[in-house]
């Protein structure tokens, strides 16, 4: 089966929505989300309502914004732009969709992969940026995959014939392997806000019986998102880093 590897929509629905129609038309009909559906971004409601839609086919996991949201983190954490833009965006919810929080883990495991938003070891907090970090998270990992985000930037994390960590970005389109034989960590980088100088959509498509990875980036209407954004009162820095991507 296929899979969509989502995480970091930051509820910027122009992004979602060209995401998933490009899923639609390609038949890719499993999802796999990797928090922080909302945060940042002007649309939460439209971002909530279309992961919500996509029913038992989307396992979701918690990202910090979802819980300091839902109450399940402390605003402490966030610096004063994701301050403010978590204000925003209480204002903006109701209730039903903020008790939709509350049932969503932290982490899922299946047989194959292991889902968080930051890393295994700390799914709320910790920004897994090094192989250093690989190496700590990885010895209390069981299975061969780990799909996360947080960092906003597509990148994997593995070890090579001699066992060794290593890790690198992934480039727009390229793939990446899983050999049954290593335990991989997969970021598909951000749909809604990424931060790795590409300001396109970016998520990714996994083939588990091929086992290969591939990045995707999609063009939107940024301007569209940056004008909500505007009208939100959000942040101007928040704002102009999206056609930046950083």
């Amino acid at each position: 089966m296929i899979h969509a590897i989502l995480s970091d929509i930051h509820a910027n629905y122009e992004a979602l929505k060209v995401v998933l129609e490009y899923l639609y038309k390609n038949s890719i009909k499993s999802y796999i989300i990797a928090g922080d559906i909302i945060g940042y971004g002007p649309e939460p409601i439209e971002c909530i309502d279309a992961v919500k839609n996509l029913g038992d086919s989307a396992m979701v996991v918690l990202g910090n914004h979802d819980a300091v949201i839902s109450g399940k983190l402390e605003i402490k954490w966030f610096n004063d732009y994701a301050r403010r833009s978590i204000e925003i965006t209480k204002d903006k919810i109701d209730i039903e969709r903020l008790s939709w929080f509350y049932n969503i883990p932290e982490k899922i495991k299946t047989e194959k992969y292991t889902i968080v938003h930051g890393s295994p070891r700390s799914p709320l907090k910790e920004y897994l940026l090094s192989e250093w970090q690989y190496v700590d998270n990885v010895k209390d990992v069981t299975t061969n995959i780990v799909f996360f985000g947080h960092t906003h930037i597509p990148m994997y994390f593995s070890t090579n014939s001699n066992n060794v960590a290593f890790g690198d970005f992934i480039k727009p389109f390229g793939k990446i392997r899983v050999n049954g034989n290593t335990k991989v960590f997969i970021n598909p980088g951000s749909i809604g806000q990424p931060r790795d100088g590409n300001s396109m959509a970016s998520f990714g498509i996994f083939d588990d019986e091929t086992m290969i990875f591939e990045l995707i980036r999609l063009n939107y209407d940024i301007k569209k998102t940056q004008e909500l954004m505007k009208k939100n009162n959000i942040p101007d820095f928040l704002i102009e880093r999206l056609e930046m991507g950083y």
